[in-house]
């Protein structure tokens, strides 16, 4: 599937750079906008799994952008990032599913994950990178339409049975 915009992604991402939380909250900010309409534009057209499709491209292509972003910062926080910035910082749940699937680092990890940590680690990095409340809101945002998209498809799929 192609970016939304007409882009290429990884091209974008070796011009550009994306490892600013500037970078991440307007990709993001695009990303929750788009995702509303192509929800508005698929409810109108009852297409549930082509609906699916687009926000699991949103997904991953939001779960590429914190990556990145990640791989530039945590390193900086601590020596022992790995488990100081995202092991310790997982839920039970989460390290569990680690443990089994042996995932070693950030590409191994679901979006939820993602989200998560950014939201357990915000001090952080907020005062490495000098981010401002307003960020916050917006990683407050993203988990909130992740999280309702999330639901609304469990919600769908159970209604199937």
């Amino acid at each position: 599937m192609n970016n939304p915009r007409g882009l290429d992604s990884h091209r974008v991402f070796k011009e550009c750079g994306l490892t600013t939380f500037e970078d991440v909250r307007a990709e993001f900010n695009f990303l929750c906008y788009g995702g509303v309409m192509i929800e508005q534009e698929e409810k109108n057209k009852t297409n549930i799994q082509k609906y699916r499709e687009k926000i699991n491209y949103y997904f991953d292509y939001t779960a590429s952008v914190l990556i990145k972003y990640f791989n530039n910062i945590l390193p900086k926080i601590s020596n022992n990032w790995w488990e100081k910035t995202v092991i310790e910082k997982s839920t039970d749940d989460q390290k569990r599913i680690i443990k089994r699937k042996k995932i070693v680092d950030l590409a191994g990890l679901d979006l939820s994950h993602l989200l998560r940590l950014f939201d357990m680690n915000w001090n952080e990095i907020s005062q490495q990178n000098n981010l401002l409340t307003e960020d916050r809101n917006t990683l407050k945002n993203m988990q909130t339409v992740r999280n309702c998209t999330a639901y609304a498809e469990l919600a769908v799929f159970k209604a199937s049975i």
